[in-house]
Parts: C-alpha cells; sequence; structure tokens
C-alpha cells in the first residue's frame, strides 16, 4: 500500500478513535471513579487533601473496604459455575453428530487459551467498573509452523478497548474496533526499528495519547469493507452469484474485515481478518439508554 493510502487509513483511524472516546468520555470516567472506589480509593480528593494537610496535623484517612466481598461473591460464583460456549443444532439442515464435533473444537480452542482466565477477568471488570472485554486473536502454533491457532485472551485493562457504535450488545454489528498498547519509546524503537518516529509535538495538543514524550501507542485497528454482491436463490434455497434466469434475485453487502497494527504515523502491519466479526466482544454489567448515551453500572 502507498504512503498516500496508508495516511489515508491513519487518518480515518484517528478520526473514528476521537469519535468513540467523546461518546464514552462519561461513561468510561464514571467506570474509572467506580473501580478505584472499588478498589479502596474511597475518599474524595478534596476531603483527603484537607486531612492530609490540617494545620493542626495530618489527620489519617481510614479505609473500611465492604465492597470488595460482594465483587468476590460475584466472581466466586462464575467460577464455581464456569461460563462456556455452548453449540446447538437449530434448523432442519442441522445435526446433532455436526454440532458435538463444533463443540469438541470450541472447547479445545477454550482450553487451550485457558479461557477460564479471560471470562474470569471480564467477570471481575464488570463486576467492579460495569464493562469488560474479551479477545479474539491468531498465533502460529510453534516457530516452525505456518498453522495457526484461534485463541480466547483477556484484556485486563478494559479501558485500553474501543467498538465502533454498536446496537447488539455483543457487539456483533460494529464496523471498526480499537484494541491499544502504550509503548515505552525505546521499547518501541527496538521492536519496530524500521518504524517512522512519532513525534508527539508534531500530533498537536489533541492527539488523544497517540504519542508522548516517554510511550508511542501501537493500535491494532480492524475495519469493515463492504461491497454490494447481486446472488440468485439456487434449487437448494442458497445464494449463488451465478445467475440463474428465473430465479429469485437480491443484493447483499458482503463484508470483508481487516486487521492493521498502526501508530499515528503509519501502518506497522497488514492482514485480512479471516472473520466479518471484529476479535472483540464486549462484556457488559447492567446497561440503561439515558438520552441517547449508553450507561452501564458494576
Amino acid at each position: 500500500m502507498s504512503k498516500d493510502a496508508d495516511r489515508k487509513i491513519i487518518d480515518e483511524a484517528l478520526e473514528r478513535f476521537r469519535v468513540c472516546r467523546d461518546r464514552e468520555a462519561e461513561a468510561r470516567a464514571q467506570s474509572l471513579e467506580e473501580l478505584k472506589f472499588s478498589l479502596g480509593e474511597q475518599w474524595p480528593d478534596a476531603i483527603k487533601r484537607a486531612r492530609e494537610s490540617d494545620p493542626d496535623g495530618a489527620r489519617p484517612c481510614l479505609t473500611v473496604d465492604k465492597l470488595d466481598q460482594y465483587v468476590r461473591q460475584v466472581v466466586n460464583d462464575a467460577r464455581q459455575n464456569k461460563p462456556g460456549i455452548i453449540v446447538r443444532p437449530k434448523d432442519s439442515g442441522a445435526d446433532v453428530e455436526t454440532a458435538d464435533v463444533l463443540q469438541g473444537l470450541i472447547r479445545h480452542v477454550e482450553d487451550q487459551s485457558s479461557a477460564d482466565i479471560a471470562y474470569d477477568t471480564a467477570v471481575e471488570m464488570t463486576a467492579r467498573c460495569g464493562f469488560g472485554f474479551l479477545r479474539l486473536v491468531t498465533d502460529y502454533c510453534d516457530d516452525e509452523s505456518f498453522y495457526q491457532d484461534l485463541l480466547i485472551r483477556p484484556v485486563t485493562n478494559p479501558f485500553s478497548v474501543y467498538l465502533g457504535a454498536h446496537t447488539q450488545l455483543d457487539g456483533s454489528d460494529a464496523d471498526h474496533g480499537f484494541a491499544f498498547e502504550d509503548v515505552p519509546r525505546k521499547q518501541f524503537e527496538a521492536d519496530y526499528p524500521k518504524a517512522e518516529p512519532v513525534d508527539f509535538g508534531d500530533l498537536g495538543p489533541g492527539n488523544d495519547g497517540w504519542a508522548t514524550e516517554d510511550t508511542v501507542r501501537v493500535c491494532e485497528y480492524w475495519r469493515t469493507e463492504t461491497q454490494p454482491v447481486k446472488v440468485w436463490q439456487g434449487e437448494d434455497g442458497k445464494a449463488s452469484e451465478v445467475e440463474i434466469p428465473g430465479a429469485l434475485s437480491r443484493t447483499i453487502q458482503r463484508k470483508k474485515m481487516t486487521w492493521r497494527k498502526i501508530t499515528a504515523a503509519e501502518v506497522l502491519e497488514t492482514t485480512e481478518w479471516p472473520s466479518k466479526y471484529i476479535g472483540i466482544i464486549p462484556i457488559y454489567g447492567h446497561v440503561i439508554e439515558v438520552e441517547g448515551r449508553r450507561v452501564w453500572k458494576g
């Protein structure tokens, strides 16, 4: 891809990221307060400062944490009643044997991924701050192989993940998403010696943290592309792109998902994602819409 095309992708990603951040800014700020409160930071800053700077001497700020026991109850219940993926045949074209085979493959993925850790992490973050995520990733089986495994991975910091606007709570209708890490600048230069330098001063004050004096943001960016395709109904009821005279026809939007690893300066890697769905699954606590805004609670 040319530098101009890369720059167009980067500009699009930066703008989309800004929209995601602004849309969820209030909800995430509240979630961050809830997370800190659940971890023992329960004194308002103003009162804490006043007590610590009392003219008669610093006064203690004692915290009696009565919340963690309820978080542990939720998390431990999930550990005892482990969540998992279940495959069920549901129509005339399905059979129990095929469902059993698929169930076995999924169980293998969960076992190989230690998916229990990912599930427990998502449950705990949801209990503490109202939302969490699961990640689906692919990785080579070993250094000597070109075969890849599907893996379920935990997200320990849900504030580092964003999904584009979606109405389905599982995020299946989102057409873009981000998962980022702020890498120390020296580590970034060692990991990507041929990458363009990312100067935080060039991005301006509204760079959204994509670069600082000490860090460079490396971001996974999923992007959906759609192409209209006309299909005809075959004798077996399935859609065919080969024209069938007299058969019913319609135009569908065929999806193609592209995964890129980017900085604010360039595209580091690009590959076609092997699914029409983004490899990010949100897990919400209590969700309600308020004046067009989605609010979640732990």
